[in-house]
C-alpha cells in the first residue's frame, strides 16, 4: 500500500506518533501478561520503522524527535 502524504499531514502524523510512542513505551514496561507485551512491542518497532520512513528520527532516553530537524519534505 501506498500513501501519498502532505507536508503538513506527515507533520501531523510524526506529531501523533511523537505522543504516542512514549505512552506505548510505558505500557510496554507496565504489562504483566507475555503475549501482550510482546505484541506492544511488535507494534512500537512497527511505528519506529514508520517514524524512520517519514524521515523522522528517535534519540535516546531523552525521547523521541520525530521530525522535528529531519522533516520529510
Amino acid at each position: 500500500m501506498q500513501v501519498n502524504l502532505e507536508a503538513n499531514e506527515a507533520a501531523a502524523l510524526l506529531n501523533v506518533l511523537n505522543t504516542y510512542i512514549p505512552q506505548l513505551r510505558e505500557e510496554i514496561g507496565k504489562t504483566e501478561n507475555y503475549n501482550m507485551r510482546e505484541e506492544l512491542k511488535a507494534q512500537e518497532q512497527t511505528l519506529i520503522g514508520l517514524v524512520a520512513r517519514l524521515g523522522g528520527a528517535l534519540q535516546g532516553n531523552e525521547g523521541p524527535n520525530l521530525g522535528a530537524r529531519n522533516p520529510p519534505w
